[in-house]
C-alpha cells in the first residue's frame, strides 16, 4: 500500500480523540428595564425632595426627575432579576460652572453599597446631555443607587431616562479626525449580545431605514460620518438601544488611482456582456450590507464579461457562498480579443465573518497576461441558483492582499508581512486586539496566534482582511497533515503538492490489485457447498461439517469472516478548539475546509487530506464505496 495513501486511511491516537461535549453554565437572567420617569412606579425608593416634571413638547425628554435642592437626594432601583449594566440620561443647563455629577453605587442586598465610577458621555447643545454608563457588575447585583451632592439646583442634573441591563455606547477603535487613507475603523460593542448598527448619511441608527448592521471593519476612503448605536434584547423580548455616538473622519489627501474601475454591481452599465444573471437586492445584511449583487437565474452556468480600452493587469472581486450547500468555485478567463479565452487561477480565500450561513470570499489575481482587455467570470453551482452572489468587482484599482512568511528560531516565530502592491501600507491586528496597527517590522511571536491583516495603497481599494493562524508554541504534536510532528517515517507527507501528485501512484497501485479468485458473491469459498454437502439456506448460517461447526454463505458455501469493524469518516475527527497549541495548523472554519469540520470545534485531517489530494470533499457514500473496493482487493470479505 502506498504510504501517502495510508495517511488518508489511518490516524494516530492523538488526532482521533472522541469530541467532548462541554456543558456551559447557564447565564444569569437579565431583564431589560426602561424607566421614562413618567411616574415613580419603577423606582424602588427615593427621597421625598425629588419631584417629577412634565415638559410637553420638549425635544429631548418630556418628563424628567427634578431635584429639590437638598444635599443627599437619592433614588434607588431594584431589578426584577439581576443588574449587569445601567445607562442614565441626564440634562444640565449650561452655567459656566462645574456640574455636580451624581454618584452611583450598586448592591446585592440593598444594605451594603459599592461605589461605581461610570463612563461619562457629554453632548453639548442649548441643553447639555450627559449619559452615565457602566456594566459588568458582580453576578448577584440587584440594586442601583444614585445620590446627588450639593444644593445648587442649577448645577445639578434632571434625569430623563434610566435603562437597566441595556446596551452601552458603541466605541470606535479610531478617534474622530484626520486619518490615513484606507484606515479601517472597528466599532466595539460592549457585550457579546449587543447588535451594532451604524449610518453614514447622518440619520439616527436606532430607527433609520438606511442603517446598516455592523459586521466588519469600515474603511475610510472618503469623508465619513459614522453614527452608531447598539441594540440588545432580553429573553422576554424587550429591547433597548444605546445612546447615539458620532465619529467623523477625513482621509489624508490621496494620489489618483490607476486607470481601472470599481463596479459595485448596482446595475449592468459597466458589464459588456452577461448570461443567466440578474441583480439580487434582498437580505443585504447577509452580504456585508450590500444592496445589490449579481447571481444566476437558474442553476446553469452564469457569466459576466468586462471589456476595457486599457490593459487589465489585476482584478479583485467579492462573492458570497451559502455554506449549507456544496461550494463550486468561480472560473475566471482572460482574453486580448474577446474570441480566444484563457482560464487563469485566482487566489481564493474567505474574508470577513459568516452571516446566517453566508460566507464571503475574495478572488484576486495580478500580473495577468499582456494585452488582457477582456475579463470573464463564470458563476457555478448545481445545488442552488442563488449561490454564489458576486457583490463587487475591482479592475486595476485593487491593493493586493497581504501575504505572510514565517520562520522559527528557538522559542519564537518571526512573521513577515508583504503585498505585491509596491508602496502599500500594511496593517495587522493580533489575537482580536482592539485595533489594527501599522506594520513596520517583522513580528516576533510566541504561543498560538490569530493574525488579521490588510494592505492599502493611496487612491486604491483596500485589500480584503485576511486571517492567519500562527502556532509559535513549543507544544506542537500534530503537523498540518495530521501526522505526528516529532516522528519521521518513510512516505511522510511534507507538502500539498506532494500529496496531490500522489494520486496517479495511488491509482496505479490499486489497479494492480485483484480480489482473490474462487469466491462466491458473498466472499465464501465458491463450489464448497456442493463439494461438502452444505445446504443453501438463503442466509448466513452455522452448519455442521463432520465433527466441526462451520459458517456458510446464503448459497451454502463455506465462509471464513475476514472483516473490518465499520467504514466511516466519523472517527477521524479530533477536537481542536481549546487545544490549538497542539496543532501546527488547522484551516479556518469559515474557509474552504468547512466540510472537514463537525460544528466549529472538531476537525478531520482525513477529510482535509482527501480534499487536498483530489480537490473534492468525499461524501459518506464515496468513502464507503472506495473503502469497499479496496478491502475486496486486499482480501477482506466483510464489514461490521
Amino acid at each position: 500500500m502506498n504510504k501517502k495513501s495510508a495517511l488518508l486511511l489511518f490516524y494516530g491516537l492523538l488526532v482521533c480523540l472522541i469530541p467532548i461535549r462541554v456543558m456551559a453554565a447557564s447565564p444569569a437572567p437579565y431583564e431589560i428595564e426602561v424607566d421614562q420617569l413618567r411616574d415613580w412606579k419603577q423606582v424602588y425608593q427615593h427621597s421625598s425632595t425629588l419631584a417629577l416634571q412634565s415638559l410637553p413638547g420638549d425635544a429631548l425628554d418630556s418628563t424628567r426627575m427634578k431635584r429639590g435642592g437638598v444635599s443627599g437626594d437619592y433614588m434607588i432601583y431594584r431589578t426584577k432579576d439581576f443588574l449587569r449594566s445601567f445607562a442614565v440620561y441626564a440634562y444640565y443647563q449650561p452655567t459656566g460652572h462645574a456640574y455636580d455629577h451624581p454618584t452611583f453605587s450598586i448592591s446585592s442586598d440593598g444594605q451594603t453599597y459599592q461605589d461605581v465610577i461610570p463612563d461619562i458621555h457629554e453632548d453639548d447643545g442649548r441643553t447639555v446631555t450627559v449619559v452615565y454608563e457602566s456594566r459588568s457588575f458582580p453576578a448577584a447585583t440587584k440594586y442601583l443607587k444614585m445620590a446627588f451632592k450639593g444644593s445648587n439646583v442649577a448645577q445639578s442634573p434632571s434625569i430623563g431616562k434610566v435603562v437597566l441591563n441595556g446596551p452601552c455606547s458603541v466605541g470606535s477603535s479610531v478617534p474622530s479626525g484626520t486619518v490615513p487613507y484606507g484606515r479601517m475603523v472597528m466599532l466595539n460593542r460592549a457585550a457579546s449580545g449587543d447588535t451594532v448598527y451604524y449610518t453614514t448619511d447622518g440619520s439616527d441608527p436606532r430607527s433609520s431605514l438606511t442603517r446598516k448592521h455592523y459586521s466588519s471593519p469600515i474603511p475610510v476612503v472618503n469623508r465619513l460620518m459614522l453614527k452608531t448605536s447598539a441594540v440588545d434584547h432580553s429573553g422576554s423580548g424587550r429591547a433597548a438601544a444605546s445612546r447615539v455616538s458620532t465619529y467623523q473622519y477625513v482621509p489624508f489627501r490621496s494620489s489618483a488611482p490607476p486607470v481601472g474601475m470599481v463596479d459595485p454591481l448596482d446595475d449592468f452599465k459597466r458589464i459588456a456582456d452577461r448570461s443567466n444573471l440578474y441583480l439580487a437586492k434582498d437580505h443585504p445584511v447577509y452580504f456585508d450590507n450590500d444592496n445589490s449583487r449579481m447571481t444566476r437565474t437558474t442553476t446553469a452556468t452564469g457569466s459576466m464579461i468586462y471589456h476595457t480600452e486599457y490593459d487589465i493587469t489585476s482584478f479583485l472581486f467579492y462573492s458570497s457562498f451559502f455554506t449549507g450547500v456544496p461550494i463550486e468555485k468561480h472560473r475566471v478567463f482572460v482574453s486580448s480579443d474577446g474570441q480566444q479565452y484563457q482560464e487563469i487561477t485566482a487566489q481564493t480565500d474567505p474574508v470577513g465573518y459568516p452571516e446566517s450561513n453566508w460566507q464571503q470570499y475574495m478572488y484576486e489575481a495580478s500580473s495577468l497576461p499582456k494585452h488582457t482587455r477582456f475579463l470573464k467570470i463564470e458563476l457555478l453551482g448545481s445545488a442552488k441558483a442563488w449561490s454564489p452572489q458576486v457583490s463587487k468587482v475591482v479592475i486595476n484599482q485593487n491593493t493586493a492582499s497581504v501575504k505572510i512568511g514565517s520562520s522559527r528560531s528557538g522559542k519564537m516565530v518571526k512573521a513577515e508581512l508583504s503585498s505585491e502592491s509596491k508602496g502599500a501600507r500594511l496593517y495587522y491586528r493580533l489575537n482580536k486586539g482592539p485595533d489594527f496597527v501599522p506594520y513596520v517590522e517583522p513580528l516576533q511571536l510566541q504561543g498560538y496566534n490569530v493574525l488579521e491583516t490588510y494592505a492599502v495603497k493611496a487612491g486604491m481599494e483596500p485589500s480584503p482582511i485576511r486571517r492567519y493562524s500562527i502556532n509559535a508554541g513549543n507544544d506542537i504534536q500534530v503537523d498540518t497533515f495530521g501526522q505526528m510532528k516529532a516522528t519521521s517515517f518513510p512516505g511522510k507527507v511534507t507538502s500539498n503538492e506532494e500529496l496531490a501528485s500522489d494520486s496517479q501512484v495511488d491509482a496505479a497501485y490499486y489497479d494492480s490489485l485483484k480480489p482473490p479468485a474462487g469466491r462466491d458473491g458473498y466472499g465464501g469459498l465458491a463450489g464448497s457447498a456442493e463439494k461438502y454437502g452444505m445446504q443453501a439456506k438463503g442466509y448466513f448460517a452455522i452448519q455442521r461439517l463432520g465433527e466441526r461447526k462451520v459458517m456458510t454463505t446464503p448459497d451454502g458455501n463455506l465462509y471464513f469472516s475476514l472483516a473490518v469493524n465499520g467504514i466511516t469518516a466519523q472517527e477521524t475527527y479530533t477536537r481542536v478548539k481549546g487545544r490549538e497549541q497542539k496543532f501546527e495548523s488547522v484551516p479556518s472554519y469559515q474557509g474552504e475546509y468547512k466540510r472537514a469540520f463537525i460544528g466549529t470545534d472538531n476537525f478531520s485531517f482525513f477529510m482535509a487530506n482527501k480534499y487536498r489530494k483530489t480537490g473534492v470533499f468525499p461524501t459518506e457514500h464515496s468513502i464507503y464505496s472506495e473503502a469497499l473496493s479496496r478491502l475486496k482487493k486486499w482480501g477482506f470479505n466483510g464489514v461490521g
